[in-house]
């Protein structure tokens, strides 16, 4: 099984945003799938991923469960939102 990490080959961190469309793109899914599963909207999904908005920890946590997410790696990206 792969490993995903939430650090890039350079050590930088990855955005909550980059590490949400890199899972969603692994589960298949487009934003609007994601949207429809998660009950945020595609135009959310999209500035998140962007980095123009940032989700809260409730948001973090339904979507980490419509994609699946494991939970350590979750956990992570809650650090990052405070």
């Amino acid at each position: 099984m792969a490993q995903y990490s939430t650090v890039s080959s350079s050590n930088q961190p990855h955005s909550f945003g980059t590490l949400l469309k890199q899972w969603r793109d692994r589960r298949g899914f487009s934003q609007l799938d994601l949207a429809i599963e998660s009950g945020v909207s595609q135009r959310h999904i999209s500035f998140i991923e962007s980095g123009r908005a940032k989700p809260s920890r409730k948001m973090i946590l339904e979507l980490a469960i419509v994609l699946e997410i494991p939970y350590r790696t979750h956990l992570t990206s809650f650090a990052e939102v405070q």
